[in-house]
């Protein structure tokens, strides 16, 4: 591995000349020195903790990104942030012993924040979101963070209203209410929204059909697995509808619909999960009627290992194949036991 002049010095200091001194080095500097210690499992040690811990080593920050560290405490986080409220971006990724008390501890009093990122925190819960207010405030990702419920949510959008960009992918205890409260508090602000694997949601088509009309401006909109599984029973004439005047980019991978929902006609990128079940002529159908697709990332996955299930397979990609294969960017074949994926 080739490494810089700038971290071979920063190496060499951390190893041989870690005093206060280093507390008066420049922002970058600062930035690097903490990601050099969390990468080398060296934040608990006795002297980087007194050096982060110091008064003046942290005043000056306007950014802060711990990912996959098991040495981050609430106290290390709380003297990280007790003499500086102007941080832009906060990144905890992963970092197992932060609980709601650190989390609130770095929020609190920050008017300047931007960015908030607090994926995989696990012992995160909604306590831990109450302290977050900022106007600025446009990107937050909360995804991983399985204890967080609708109340949470409702903490985050009714007291950051300019969120653009919300990221809640596998949040698992979140309900139908969290995007009846999206829908309310952000409305026409928000561009991007991932509800990738939520498994507690009631009526999701309800919600979702909701959150589109009153979020006309969202562009990109991900929904990996958010249709429950029950759906493939309903009848054939059951079509969902998903609103949007800007809608371009929609993911709908593991969602098997026996008719596609209705979209609106400004897609122009689609990722789409395919069984073989599907009527195809009804399929090739809906996606034409899209003006402006021109990507489309099909997923197809033969359930079983069956002669059937191959055919319908076969039969299915045979007919679709003809009409709309220029726009195929992307054709995926999943077996039980191998994945054939073709670009």
């Amino acid at each position: 591995m080739v490494k810089s002049l700038f971290n071979i010095c920063l190496s060499a200091v951390c190893q041989h000349q870690l005093n206060d001194h280093l507390a008066l080095i420049p922002i970058e500097c600062k930035q690097k020195l903490l990601e050099f210690f969390t990468n080398h499992d060296q934040l608990a040690a006795l002297d980087c903790d007194r050096l982060v811990s110091s008064p003046t080593f942290a005043d000056n920050l306007t950014e802060l990104k711990f990912y996959l560290s098991e040495d981050l405490s609430d106290s290390m986080l709380a003297a990280l942030t007790a003499n500086n409220k102007r941080l832009e971006r906060i990144t905890l990724v992963e970092c197992p012993r932060v609980t709601d008390k650190g989390i609130r501890t770095v929020t609190s009093g920050q008017k300047n924040l931007l960015q908030l990122e607090l994926r995989a925190m696990y012992q995160l819960t909604d306590a831990g979101l109450t302290d977050v207010k900022c106007p600025y405030l446009h990107t937050v990702d909360i995804s991983g963070c399985a204890r967080v419920t609708s109340l949470g949510i409702r903490f985050l959008v009714q007291r950051n209203p300019n969120i653009h960009c919300l990221y809640l992918n596998h949040c698992r205890s979140l309900d139908d209410q969290a995007l009846y409260d999206i829908a309310y508090y952000v409305g026409e602000r928000l561009r991007v929204l991932e509800l990738d694997f939520l498994s507690s949601l009631i009526d999701p088509a309800a919600a979702l059909y909701h959150l589109s009309t009153q979020c006309p401006n969202v562009c990109q909109l991900s929904l990996a697995r958010f249709f429950n599984e029950t759906y493939d029973e309903l009848p054939p004439a059951v079509q969902f509808k998903i609103d949007g005047f800007n809608l371009r980019d929609i993911d709908l991978y593991g969602n098997y619909f026996i008719i596609l929902p209705e979209l609106p006609p400004t897609v122009h990128s689609l990722r789409l999960s395919v069984n073989g079940d599907e009527n195809p002529y009804e399929l090739v159908r809906s996606l034409q009627a899209q003006p402006y697709l021109k990507s489309i990332n099909l997923q197809l996955t033969i359930r079983e290992a069956s002669i059937s299930a191959i055919d319908n397979a076969n039969t299915l990609l045979s007919t679709v194949l003809p009409y709309i294969g220029s726009k195929i960017t992307i054709l995926t074949v999943r077996f039980s036991y191998c994945c054939l994926c073709f670009a």
